[in-house]
């Protein structure tokens, strides 16, 4: 006898469902200003969507939506390797 009560690929797809109409009403340019907080991070180049759960924070539940963020980063070194910390106003070619 089957102990399910319900099917478990319909629930699966509801939460599936559920993550999709949550991931739609997130505001990207929110996730975008989020980044920019960060030391050092200007422009983002790519935000993609990678996983969403339900889950539990602090007794309650709680959507955690995963994402990938690209931006670029510039490093500046010199000529032994070494990381240069402080970048110059202009950088003047040799």
């Amino acid at each position: 006898m089957d102990s399910n009560s319900v099917n478990p690929n319909m629930i699966n797809e509801a939460v599936i469902d559920l993550i999709k109409k949550v991931k739609s009403s997130i505001h990207i340019n929110h996730v975008k200003a989020r980044c920019k907080q960060q030391p050092d991070i200007e422009k983002i180049a790519k935000v993609d969507f990678v996983n969403g759960d339900i889950v539990t924070h602090n007794d309650q539940v709680a959507f955690k939506l995963d994402y990938k963020i690209s931006y670029k980063l510039s490093l500046l070194l010199d000529r032994k390797g070494n990381l240069i910390m402080d970048f110059p106003e202009s950088l003047e070619r040799p």
